[in-house]
């Protein structure tokens, strides 16, 4: 069985509104250099799992955080709108993973100035996720 953050990276490239900004530009954790943008990246922020008295539950609720990155500040913004269309209330089964509920924690902003005067600077829009789902 595949794990939550491959069953949301699954759900982002099959997206049509992502693909359209994006394509497969989706990694995890890291853009590798140089990277075309607009581009994803992906973590897990925490795991969390329910138990009641009975002992552990079989529901998780991780947060994943999505990092939406452009050469332009616009271009963030355009690809976050994407990312919300397509994860925000998101039911179904994915890879395997029965996913309940996707629902927006927080979003803010990012920026990674220029480490050189060669690389370009990236603009970013941070949107943290909790996702519902069985284990």
């Amino acid at each position: 069985m595949s794990n939550v953050q491959e069953a949301v990276q699954k759900i982002m490239v099959d997206h049509a509104g992502i693909g359209a900004i994006a394509a497969n530009r989706i990694y995890p954790q890291i853009l590798p250099p140089k990277a075309t943008l607009p581009a994803l990246t992906w973590q897990r922020i925490s795991g969390v799992h329910l138990e009641d008295l009975n002992g552990a539950d079989s529901l998780a609720h991780p947060r994943i955080q999505i990092n939406c990155w452009g050469a332009s500040y616009s271009d963030a913004a355009d690809l976050r709108d994407a990312v919300r269309a397509a994860l925000v209330d998101y039911t179904g089964t994915v890879l395997g993973v029965v996913i309940q509920m996707i629902s927006l924690e927080d979003d803010g902003d990012l920026f990674e100035p220029s480490v050189s005067s060669k690389e370009k600077r990236r603009f970013g829009r941070r949107l943290d996720f909790i996702v519902w789902h069985e284990e």
